[in-house]
């Protein structure tokens, strides 16, 4: 999977936020907290969600890989509209 293109991370007001492009599939933005955003960068190469967790655990102390999983579903659900698989 990997971002579609027309999506773009931005900082707005010290948050990171994904825009898409007007009058396409997706007009509005998305918030991402840190977790958010390190995927979001990972996803601007083609990925897979094993690797997503992996680095994740890497990236992360404590990192509980039922819990992250979990939340990775969630985020990859919630920007389901930006992403390609």
């Amino acid at each position: 999977m990997k971002i579609k293109k027309g999506f773009l991370l931005r900082k707005m007001a010290g948050e990171s936020v994904v825009v898409g492009e007007a009058g396409k599939t997706f007009n509005g933005l998305i918030h991402l907290n840190d977790t958010g955003t390190f995927y979001w960068k990972l996803l601007g190469n083609e990925t897979d969600k094993d690797k997503l967790l992996e680095a994740a655990a890497m990236e992360f102390e404590n990192f509980d890989r039922g819990k992250g999983e979990k939340d990775l579903d969630a985020f990859l659900k919630t920007i389901s509209v930006a992403i390609e698989e």
